[in-house]
């Protein structure tokens, strides 16, 4: 299994203006650096390698496999939103890209595509990667539809990154945040 990032958020799932809020800071001076911890704290939990493993914001990924499963495709990264195409290689060695009307897709946190009733996926070219699955996965388009523990959990990790800005503090021990743990509790992936 592989997976390859298409197209990135195009939105950030807290505003800056939020992060200003966050840590009572006024006007416009230290926006550049809320951005970079907004960023910094984000990446750390979005996509596949991040904490949370799913997707926060829509963006675009490819799962490539080695060969069609027996039945479901389970997609990483929930929630699914859909799947824009799904493309093999046939036994000859040609790229082929299934009709949509040929497989059906659930999407939500358990997302997954399947071949319609009665039918199986085509067979395949023995060899990697051989199988692409391409799709969208997130909460919706913009940040606000993230859910708000998850954006809470930002805001709280931002302002603690914002306040200890040094890395380390002489006669000070900076405890990570136990709020934030338990707002993003939920929404961690299990993985096998």
């Amino acid at each position: 299994m592989r997976l390859r990032l298409i197209t990135a958020p195009s939105d950030q799932v807290v505003t800056t203006a939020a992060a200003r809020a966050q840590v009572n800071a006024y006007g416009t001076a230290q926006d550049a650096q809320l951005e970079a911890m907004i960023a910094a704290v984000v990446s750390g939990l979005d996509g596949y390698q991040g904490e949370l493993g799913r997707a926060l914001v829509e963006q675009e990924w490819e799962l490539a496999l080695d060969s069609f499963p027996p039945s479901a495709i389970c997609l990483p990264l929930p929630p699914l939103l859909s799947v824009a195409s799904v493309k093999y290689v046939d036994p000859d060695g040609v790229q082929q890209t299934m009709d949509p009307a040929g497989y059906t897709t659930e999407p939500g946190e358990h997302g997954f595509t399947m071949p319609v009733h009665g039918t199986c996926w085509p067979a395949t070219r023995a060899q990697p990667l051989a199988v692409r699955v391409q799709f969208k996965a997130g909460y919706g388009t913009t940040g606000d539809k993230v859910p708000a523990a998850i954006r809470s959990a930002i805001l709280l990790r931002v302002a603690d990154l914002f306040e200890n800005r040094e890395s380390s503090i002489v006669g000070k021990s900076v405890a990570p945040n136990p709020t934030s743990d338990l707002l993003l509790f939920p929404f961690k992936l299990v993985r096998p």
